[in-house]
């Protein structure tokens, strides 16, 4: 079990596998779980707890790439099974495409539990 304050997959980095985290945002964190690019990216079994204001324990966004390298959108992800308690926000969802929210337990939210943006269509 690996407790962390955060988990950024950026650059494009293909087929990543974010399991079983345990994440306590710090004071003054944004996100939980932030995706940019990424294709092929599972995120499954991780608990998400805690943070404050505009937190949000999952957000997949752009991502606009370094020197011409990593630029692109969310695709084929999979956010399934993971639990997200007492946050300010759940899942944040700015861009994307095949795109997979099953089987989250979201609860205990100030905020939105889930946000979507205009023109983006989920598998749930």
């Amino acid at each position: 079990m690996l407790f962390l304050p955060r988990v950024l997959d950026i650059l494009g980095t293909p087929d990543t596998l974010i399991e079983g985290s345990r994440i306590t945002p710090g004071e003054g964190s944004e996100t939980g779980i932030e995706i940019h690019n990424a294709p092929g990216t599972e995120l499954q079994g991780s608990h998400i707890t805690g943070g404050t204001n505009a937190f949000w324990a999952n957000r997949l966004r752009e991502d606009k790439g370094t020197d011409g390298r990593g630029k692109g959108i969310p695709t084929d992800i999979r956010n399934e099974h993971n639990v997200i308690r007492q946050t300010a926000n759940g899942i944040r969802i700015d861009a994307g495409e095949k795109l997979s929210v099953v089987e989250n337990i979201i609860e205990g939210i100030d905020g939105a539990k889930l946000r979507v943006a205009d023109g983006i269509e989920l598998s749930r």
